[in-house]
């Protein structure tokens, strides 16, 4: 800028005449510091609305890794171990039947906020979709998770001890099922619309999970997998070998209780139904319902100490296969 002035007085002082440089320059570096400013501001609006979008689906942790390396977004996927979460309200088509639509969108918004902010984004997992009153989340991905499996029975817990909700005058009972397994995780769609999900059978075993409260009479049903990778830490209770629709193997599963401090508390229960269900599984069927029996005498509400009640008397009139061992096969979801 210096250097244009000069030669602007010399060409004014030795030619008589007079250029405009100064105007001109002046002019150039208004717009490029203009076009900076702009572009500067446009940048930030982008970044933000990137960030609020994210924000629907990840906690405030993970959005501000993706927000400053978005290539952790680009379309494809890869094989991860995940800890999956599926969710849905007990009896919902029944308590919503005759609400006002906006009504309904109010009390369901109300209800996915406690869920998504006070348990699985406290907890950094990602949301994944709702699916009408049904949530799909999952834990170690896209961010690695040491805890994950720990990180959703958490999550799980939480959304279960929250105050209670109510909808129609009805209070509001969510199921929850939990797996541990791999899956292939990662942006899937075509070239108009992408959707970070996840795919593979183990994500339709978390589902079937969550499917069999309705069975048992449970809030939070977990995988063998699952209870392996939470440790010791909860507290669970056996709830049998099942095979489920849609999978051949049988399936090891547990009731997630709570933490490892509620242990003692249950362990007379839990004790006395996990050894009625090895009876039920050696079908010493006697001794099996004394068993469960002796269990709704200390927990009258127990519902998988019911469920086995009205298998044994199934089993009592249609024997079972010799080579039974005690699994349960559910032909619906």
């Amino acid at each position: 800028m210096l250097g244009v002035a000069l030669a602007d007085y010399l060409l004014f002082r030795y030619t008589r005449s007079w250029f405009p440089w100064t105007i001109m320059v002046v002019q150039i570096l208004t717009a490029l510091v203009s076009a900076v400013v702009f572009n500067s501001i446009r940048l930030y609006v982008q970044n933000k609305l990137y960030e609020q979008s994210l924000a629907l689906y990840l906690s405030p942790k993970l959005v501000r890794k993706f927000a400053s390396n978005k290539e952790l977004l680009r379309p494809g996927a890869k094989k991860e171990t995940l800890t999956i979460l599926f969710s849905d309200i007990a009896s919902f088509t029944s308590i919503s039947e005759g609400m006002d639509s906006d009504e309904l969108a109010r009390h369901m918004n109300s209800y996915f906020q406690t869920a998504v902010a006070q348990c699985i984004h406290h907890t950094d997992g990602t949301i994944v979709k709702y699916i009408g009153d049904a949530i799909f989340a999952f834990w170690n991905a896209p961010d690695p998770q040491s805890d994950h499996a720990l990180r959703a029975c958490e999550a799980a817990l939480r959304f279960r001890d929250q105050p209670p909700q109510y909808m129609n005058g009805e209070q509001l009972v969510t199921r929850i099922g939990l797996h541990t397994g791999v899956a292939n995780v990662g942006n899937f769609g075509s070239t108009a619309r992408v959707d970070y999900t996840a795919l593979g059978e183990n994500i339709n075993l978390a589902s079937r999970m969550e499917g069999l409260n309705k069975y048992l009479g449970t809030d939070i049903l977990i995988t063998g997998q699952t209870q392996e990778g939470a440790g010791e830490t909860i507290t669970t209770r056996f709830a049998g070998h099942f095979r489920l629709k849609g999978f051949e193997k049988e399936v090891e599963v547990y009731e997630l209780l709570g933490f490892r401090d509620l242990a003692e508390a249950t362990r007379p229960w839990r004790e006395a139904f996990e050894n009625a269900l090895r009876e039920f599984q050696r079908r010493n069927f006697d001794a099996a319902q004394a068993g469960f029996r002796c269990t709704l005498e200390m927990r009258p509400s127990d519902g998988p100490a019911k469920f086995y009640l009205r298998q044994i008397d199934e089993l009592r009139v249609h024997a079972p296969a010799p080579d039974w061992a005690g699994e349960i096969e559910l032909k619906d979801k």
